[in-house]
């Protein structure tokens, strides 16, 4: 079988990304929340909009593709997100503000039904 040189350097290039693995996602954020406060952060890979509410207020939206953060004081909050667009669902949930922190709330779509979102939250 023939090879050319620009096919070895294809194959060496896929195999370089194979290697060096995934970095967390959380690296894109650098979120540092002021001093005494914990970070709440929306990071939105669904495809729609949505708002965000803490406490019952609107503290913003954020787009398709882009991320919300925001300083919290610590301690238990409820955040509300509610789809702009299509059927205005909404996802509600309490959650811990850790001092020093970021909580993240991840939206994207449901692999296996894209008119669901999976939602998923972490701590960093």
């Amino acid at each position: 079988m023939k090879t050319t040189i620009w096919s070895r350097g294809v194959m060496m290039l896929g195999l370089a990304f194979l290697l060096a693995g995934c970095e967390d996602s959380n690296d894109d954020f650098d979120v540092t929340p002021a001093p005494g406060k914990g970070a709440l952060t929306v990071q939105n890979l669904s495809g729609s909009d949505f708002d965000v509410y803490v406490e019952g207020s609107s503290i913003g939206h954020v787009n398709s593709n882009h991320h919300l953060s925001v300083d919290l004081d610590p301690g238990y909050v409820r955040v509300f997100l509610r789809e702009q667009d299509g059927d205005h669902r909404g996802y509600g949930e309490d959650l811990d503000i850790l001092e020093g922190r970021q909580t993240i709330i991840r939206i994207q779509r449901d692999n296996h039904d894209w008119t669901d979102y999976d939602i998923t939250v972490e701590y960093d």
